[in-house]
């Protein structure tokens, strides 16, 4: 016998009102399993960008972690360098980057 507005799961009976509970339940276990999965994939780059120097960290994350990208030339009036010192914190930065997260 089946009654309206109740369906059987698992065989244990679940009015409509449970099943909107349920299904809100399993959503957000769904959503949370993304997120530490998400989590998981970028623990490797927060490690590799705690091994970079002071200096590489802040040219990495204004170049690279802004919605815009800024250009060289204006980072390098920002931070105060020349041309060269510029190019080889960010050479350096992103060859350490890239060995750390074995990429090379």
């Amino acid at each position: 016998m089946e009654l309206t507005g109740i369906s059987i799961r698992s065989g244990i009976p679940h009015s409509s009102t449970e099943q909107a509970v349920m299904s809100m339940y399993d959503k957000a276990e769904r959503l949370q399993d993304e997120i530490w999965e998400v989590e998981d994939q970028l623990y490797p780059m927060e490690k590799a960008l705690r091994s970079l120097d002071p200096d590489q960290l802040m040219l990495i994350e204004v170049k690279y972690f802004c919605r815009e990208e800024e250009l060289d030339d204006y980072l390098m009036n920002e931070f105060n360098w020349y041309r060269a010192k510029y190019y080889q914190v960010k050479k350096t930065a992103l060859i350490l980057l890239a060995q750390s997260l074995r990429i090379i």
